[in-house]
């Protein structure tokens, strides 16, 4: 059966492009770790006039490994290999301020993108477990989990006025900690 390479890069942020890799090691990007927190020399790219607010988190979740081959009846070889990482792209993030309390919230839009990550890692444990290799069923974990992390994003700025009610947004911290350390697991 001949076997189909197909590339899943599924990017959160739809500005985004993939990103040229070369020798396959990528400065400008920074994968979620609860050891690193973001710091201002991060956020490197160019400041967007037409975006409101004082500075913008560009991330999203990667499909691990990023080329996965799969057969013409949509089956995926080696998915038992299959995950997912929350990157922050230091190019395309950018900041106006150096409010170490505007750091956080943006951190927390990094922290709600590693949260989904969990949520999907989970769901494709769940396939796994059962032994589902079609890549549409993956797809759509993928999709649909994607999907609510956008819903959740644009809530937490909405609700924290993108920061500025520091009491809403300790609160936001508080609530995505918690959640994180339910799905510790799925680190």
């Amino acid at each position: 059966m001949k076997k189909l390479l197909l590339s899943v890069i599924l990017s959160i942020v739809p500005f985004l492009n993939s990103i040229a890799q070369g020798d396959g090691v990528n400065n400008s990007i920074i994968a979620w770790d609860s050891d690193n927190k973001l710091e201002w020399s991060d956020f490197q790219g160019e400041i967007d006039p037409d975006k409101f607010g004082s500075a913008m988190t560009s991330h999203k979740i990667e499909i691990l490994p990023m080329n996965v081959m799969v057969d013409e009846e949509d089956n995926i070889q080696g998915y038992e290999n299959m995950t997912v990482q929350a990157q922050f792209f230091k190019e395309k993030s950018w900041t106006a301020t150096t409010s170490n309390y505007m750091l956080s919230h943006e951190q927390l839009h990094f922290d709600i993108a590693e949260l989904f990550a969990r949520k999907i890692r989970k769901r494709f444990e769940e396939l796994k477990s059962n032994e589902i290799a079609t890549f549409s069923k993956y797809q759509k974990a993928y999709s649909l989990l994607w999907k609510e992390c956008r819903r959740m994003q644009i809530r937490y700025d909405k609700e924290t006025k993108h920061g500025q009610l520091q009491d809403i947004n300790s609160m936001w911290e508080k609530d995505i900690a918690e959640q994180l350390n339910d799905l510790k697991e799925f680190k």
